[in-house]
């Protein structure tokens, strides 16, 4: 029997004026990549269809950096 899991987002990598890149972790607390079919440290499936979709704003201690005007496939 297979373990199936919805990876969590838990932030964006952002590096200069590149678009920001989504990070998730496992439900085991480990970090995973858009690639994996399954988490490499525990073995689960990996169920991205089941992710949630981004909010519209996403903010960082309060104070909103990213917004709708930014041309970013995930922002609408």
């Amino acid at each position: 029997m297979v373990k199936v899991v919805v990876p969590e987002l838990v932030g964006y990598f952002v590096q200069g004026t590149e678009i920001p890149e989504p990070e998730y972790n496992c439900t085991c607390g480990m970090g995973v990549a858009e690639e994996y079919k399954c988490c490499p440290y525990c073995g689960a499936e990996l169920a991205w269809k089941r992710v949630a979709e981004p909010s519209k704003k996403l903010g960082v201690g309060g104070k909103k950096c990213i917004e709708k005007k930014v041309g970013w496939k995930g922002i609408t």
